[in-house]
């Protein structure tokens, strides 16, 4: 299938670049196939927003070739403004780690704040790996916010100096509001458990006076002992039988 043939089946408003730029046959062959199938998913209605971004040797300028009519329609913006938008509107990163031998999964979080020192970093991590996997919170222009997951495979072109992000995002929402409500819960439990103190264990007492042998040998007031091993907090009183013998006048 030549260009000119793809060419015919993509929409008229076609935004990106390198199908008018000078670039190579071959990347424009593959661009143009891309744009026809990510055209075509995102005909279907299925959830999932496909997206196909490109960047060159400036890391800082990125542009869409092909944006989804739902990505685009969340951002409230043209094609040719959507890669600004969303750089612009990220609140937060963050991405998700395993090691092999680790089967604690590690969240790193970046602030969007942090993100314009360190997005070319991330870009060329992304080059190494040749693929993404992250999660978004971005602010959309109708003042919601919303978190996104960034499902993408990284292609390189040497030649034309390009690199391709053939990517999908996902909403959610719902799963990021479940984690942090885990975080949150997860937080205070420990919060808690920190300010719970028990007793367990043989006390040494002693008969008659009834104090307790701490561990460095002391003697200590059972009140005092309690109280610097618990959240106990001691109230006072007299029991019935030592009414009796403390005021014995008080009891015919």
């Amino acid at each position: 299938m030549t260009v000119n043939n793809i060419r015919q089946e993509l929409p008229d408003n076609y935004t990106g670049q390198i199908l008018q730029g000078d670039y190579s046959a071959f990347l424009k062959t593959r661009v143009t196939e891309c744009v026809v199938r990510f055209r075509a998913f995102d005909e279907t209605g299925n959830p999932a927003i496909p997206y196909i971004s490109a960047w060159g040797e400036d890391d800082s300028f990125i542009w869409y070739e092909f944006a989804s009519r739902r990505l685009l329609r969340l951002l409230g913006c043209p094609a040719s403004m959507a890669a600004d938008i969303m750089r612009n509107n990220v609140i937060e990163r963050r991405i998700y780690k395993s090691p092999v031998f680790d089967k604690d999964v590690k969240k790193e979080s970046i602030q969007g704040a942090e993100l314009g020192d360190q997005r070319k970093a991330l870009r060329e991590e992304g080059q190494t790996t040749r693929k993404v996997e992250a999660v978004y919170k971005i602010s959309l222009n109708s003042g919601r916010e919303i978190w996104v997951k960034d499902q993408a495979a990284i292609e390189i072109y040497e030649e034309d100096r390009i690199k391709l992000s053939l990517g999908c995002l996902t909403i959610v929402n719902k799963e990021m509001a479940l984690e942090d409500k885990c975080e949150t819960l997860i937080e205070e439990l420990k919060k808690s458990m920190a300010e719970v103190k028990t007793l367990s264990g043989m006390l040494p007492i002693c008969a008659n006076c009834k104090k307790i042998r701490d561990d460095k040998g002391y003697w200590n007031e059972i009140e005092a002992y309690i109280s610097s091993h618990s959240e106990t907090v001691f109230s006072h009183g007299i029991c019935p039988e030592c009414n009796k013998k403390l005021y014995p006048e008080l009891y015919p």
